[in-house]
């Protein structure tokens, strides 16, 4: 919950909306970039858990997953690897808890810690999947409208850079994914 915290971006909606209607280089950005925190504490403990996850788990997949999911940032990889591995850790300890608090026998502790293990570093991507599931919905239902509005400023005289820019600014902030 606090990598996905940190990779929500930083401004409220009307923050960016005006920065765009003032026409500041940094409201052009695309919505769904997020920027992270500077490299903090929490930061460098999910880049060190991330040298700890095996390398199968790295790669331009996992970036382009990522990017599905809208989430485009250099240090994306980094944090979703160092969650999975953090999370592994403490979903372990809290059912090892769990399991010796109602005194379960040691067998069942020993699953019950497993349990927990694969369960946290499953989460991650659980999530991963239901945002990038979410997005591609978005992207879905807003695209008829997106393409009626591009036919639009094509059919009243505008040429297809400038209608793509338009309709661009149009979906902003009713489809930022597809915008």
């Amino acid at each position: 919950a606090v990598s996905a915290v940190m990779l929500i971006p930083r401004r409220s909606a009307l923050v960016e909306r005006r920065l765009a209607e003032s026409g500041t280089a940094e409201g052009f950005e695309l919505p769904g970039r997020s920027r992270l925190a500077g490299p903090g504490p929490f930061t460098r403990l999910l880049a060190f858990a991330a040298t700890l996850a095996p390398g199968s788990f790295r790669g331009q997949e996992l970036r382009d997953q990522l990017a599905g999911a809208g989430w485009y940032a250099a240090d994306s990889v980094r944090i979703f690897l160092g969650s999975k591995v953090l999370l592994c850790g403490v979903g372990a300890l809290a059912f090892a808890g769990l399991a010796f608090a109602t005194h379960q026998p040691p067998a069942r502790q020993a699953l019950w810690v497993l349990l927990g293990g694969i369960a946290g570093f499953q989460l991650p991507s659980v999530v991963l999947w239901n945002r990038s599931a979410c997005r591609r919905t978005a992207i879905r239902l807003a695209l008829p409208d997106g393409l009626d509005l591009l036919v639009v400023c094509v059919e009243s005289g505008l040429g297809l850079n400038a209608a793509i820019v338009r309709v661009g600014r149009e979906l902003r902030w009713s489809c930022p994914p597809l915008s």
